[in-house]
């Protein structure tokens, strides 16, 4: 199979001629997933933070490819609610490796999980400055280097990143979707399984 026709589903057709030495690390976990949904053989696949450190045009393909292969057990990993929001059918929250609940319904919480994006390098102060005027931008945290943006529409968080650095006359490094830590969400699930089950919870036996 071509390289190309392997990678163009994630639009990754650019990095057909590259060897593998010369890839980000990003680009070479995009490719490596590319391969992946590519093989026929591959019946169970487990991605782990499928949005963290991967090449952005597969960020941008990804959910509608995993949606399009069927005839394959996809498990995402993922310590974001929003990214599970976005990938799965069916969800299951653990604890420390246990499992504590499954849902049918994305585990979110309103005004809990928002979309969030961290921009790194170039200007910083120039670039919070220029973001913190964008209405799309709820929250920004600076530290040395990279800027972490919330808004509440993933689009519109986007868009609004980049007219910033337009604004800021800017170069950055990269923009990554960051995912948004589960905690409450995981003790919840905690404290709900425990309440199903006190014995468990204080630790008796049957």
């Amino acid at each position: 199979v071509a390289a190309a026709s392997v990678l163009a589903p994630l639009g990754l057709e650019p990095l057909a001629g590259r060897r593998g030495s010369s890839l980000e690390p990003a680009e070479a976990r995009a490719v490596a997933l590319a391969e992946a949904l590519a093989s026929p053989s591959v019946s169970v696949l487990l991605v782990e933070e499928p949005f963290v450190a991967m090449a952005a045009p597969a960020v941008a393909a990804l959910p509608a490819l995993l949606a399009k292969r069927t005839n394959a057990c996809i498990v995402v990993a993922t310590a974001s609610a929003i990214d599970a929001a976005r990938l799965a059918n069916d969800f299951a929250i653990f604890d420390r490796g246990r499992l504590v609940r499954i849902v049918t319904e994305p585990p979110l919480r309103t005004g809990r999980e928002l979309p969030r994006l961290r921009v790194v390098g170039g200007d910083l102060r120039a670039l919070a400055a220029a973001l913190a005027k964008q209405p799309a931008v709820q929250r920004l945290d600076l530290d040395a280097r990279s800027v972490l943006v919330d808004g509440s529409d993933p689009r519109e968080l986007a868009a609004a990143v980049n007219a910033a650095i337009v604004d800021a006359q800017t170069i950055v490094q990269s923009i990554e979707p960051e995912p948004t830590a589960i905690e409450d969400l995981r003790a919840e699930a905690v404290a709900a399984a425990g309440a199903a089950r006190p014995d468990v919870a204080k630790g008796a036996t049957p």
